[in-house]
């Protein structure tokens, strides 16, 4: 992984345009005026979860499984469904949100919906009262396959679009900022998870853990939900000034 980093960053010095010669201003971008916008906020805890439920089921998921008496052989095939799934929906999900960029806030906030439900089947949390079984684990953990791709894929696209609505300039110093601050957070969430995927499951159980990152999910669905009613609620309110701005510019001066 390092060396291909290395190699990475290599191709990314002569593949990477020369800001140099630019007319734009070379003051520094500070990172703390992006992080005094809610739904820029909100966001990054969308993707915060998304790495923390990764990390998560890591550590624990093959412990989780012991009393189905699978073999290795089955146990490897299982594990290997999401990453598969996640590899195939990944490209569908770039083209959805490559073309309709508007709605990519409201595919997170299903991709959480649809975290939270697939987490409640994995465990599964106690008050579905459901007992551990092979069908309902694999529908939980090929749902966050899905879930995994509808969070990751659109979180930096809709950092950039939040910070670019806000007034920022799309140029190489916002999408530093925007990539600084997603790589940091993803980070966070994949060194959370699997201490909490180790530590808490060990003191409480993996159900009652689980029942943790569903509350999790569905705190930071919640919230989203009332950040995308109230973009929408914004959007009619420009809209109304603004015909009401386009009629008074075409109304006759004089009446006859």
């Amino acid at each position: 992984m390092g060396g291909l980093l290395f190699l990475l960053f290599i191709a990314a010095y002569f593949l990477f345009p020369d800001a140099r010669g630019c007319s734009q201003t070379r003051e520094t971008l500070s990172m703390l005026p992006f992080l005094k916008i809610p739904r820029l906020l909100i966001t990054l805890l969308l993707v915060f979860m998304c790495a923390l439920s990764i990390g998560y089921v890591q550590p624990s998921i093959e412990l989780h499984l012991i009393p189905l008496g699978l073999t290795p052989i089955q146990i490897a095939l299982i594990m290997m469904a999401p990453s598969l799934l996640y590899i195939i929906s990944t490209p569908l999900i770039g083209i959805i949100c490559d073309k309709f960029k508007n709605l990519m806030k409201w595919f997170m906030l299903l991709s959480t919906l649809m975290a939270a439900f697939s987490f409640s089947l994995i465990a599964p949390i106690p008050i579905l009262n459901l007992k551990l079984n092979l069908l309902t684990f694999m529908i939980g953990y090929m749902g966050f396959g899905l879930s995994i791709g509808g969070l990751a894929i659109p979180g930096y696209s809709e950092l950039l679009r939040i910070a670019i609505e806000k007034g920022y300039t799309n140029d190489l110093r916002t999408q530093g900022v925007i990539s600084g601050l997603f790589s940091s957070i993803w980070s966070s969430g994949s060194l959370a998870g699997p201490i909490l995927g180790g530590y808490v499951v060990d003191k409480i159980g993996f159900e009652l853990a689980t029942t943790l990152i569903v509350c999790g999910f569905l705190f930071s669905a919640l919230i989203s939900f009332f950040f995308v009613i109230y973009d929408i609620f914004e959007y009619i309110s420009r809209r109304k000034k603004s015909n009401i701005l386009l009629a008074s510019e075409t109304d006759p001066l004089l009446y006859n």
